[in-house]
């Protein structure tokens, strides 16, 4: 279902003291219950440094070849090509980031 999976999940359900609203009283509260007995095996995605690294070159090539055959055809002024050169901006920064080593 929606709920679980490969994540950390918290649902908070509320209740009305008023009779008028009984019904939707109880079925919250059931709903609640159902999404208690909830139970999931949540795995750690795991990336290596060198796998994320040639994750953001690749990338990083596309937006290139992006923004170079834009240039080519004679598209320099459209949104599309300051849109990839915003990514291209924001992957280069996370390639930087990956790139220092912190202190020991």
């Amino acid at each position: 279902g929606a709920i679980g999976g490969s994540s950390r999940t918290f649902t908070l359900v509320t209740a009305a003291m008023d009779h008028t609203h009984a019904s939707e009283t109880v079925e919250t509260l059931r709903f609640g219950e159902h999404c208690a007995s909830v139970t999931n095996q949540a795995r750690q995605h795991v990336t290596s440094l060198a796998e994320a690294v040639a994750a953001i070159d690749s990338a990083l090539a596309l937006c290139e070849a992006g923004i170079a055959s834009l240039v080519a055809r004679g598209k320099g002024e459209i949104p599309a090509l300051k849109t990839l050169q915003a990514k291209r901006a924001a992957l280069a920064r996370r390639r930087a980031d990956l790139s220092v080593t912190p202190a020991s």
